[in-house]
C-alpha cells in the first residue's frame, strides 16, 4: 500500500526544503483492515480510562456540564412520559376540553 504525504527537510545550513505530496511516498506494512480494528478488553473499567475521556471532552468542568445537561434531559423525558400517561388515562371529554392534569 502506498500513501503520500508532504515532507519538510532542514539541511545543515538551516535551509528548509519542502517536497510536495507527489514527490514523497512511503510504504506501510499495516493493511486498512488492521489499522481500523478496535482493541477490546473485558473486566473493570479503570479510573484512568474515565480520566482520559474527561480530558478528551475538554476538562472536568465541561464533563460536569455535559453530565448535568444529560441528566436534565433524561429527567424531562421521564416527566413527559408520566404526563402523557396521566393525560391518556383521562376520558376523551377531559382530554379535548383542555383539562389540566394535577
Amino acid at each position: 500500500e502506498t500513501s503520500t504525504v508532504n515532507s519538510k527537510k532542514i539541511d545543515e545550513t538551516n535551509n528548509l526544503e519542502v517536497k510536495s505530496a507527489d514527490d514523497v511516498n512511503f510504504h506501510s506494512n499495516v493493511s486498512d483492515s488492521d489499522a481500523h480494528k478496535e482493541i477490546s478488553e473485558s473486566g473493570i473499567v479503570h479510573f484512568s480510562t474515565y480520566k482520559n475521556y474527561t480530558k478528551a471532552m475538554g476538562g472536568i468542568y465541561i464533563a460536569i456540564v455535559l453530565l448535568l445537561l444529560f441528566t436534565a434531559a433524561q429527567i424531562s423525558v421521564l416527566l413527559l412520559i408520566i404526563f402523557f400517561g396521566r393525560w391518556a388515562a383521562l376520558p376523551y371529554e377531559m382530554q379535548s376540553a383542555g383539562y389540566t392534569i394535577p
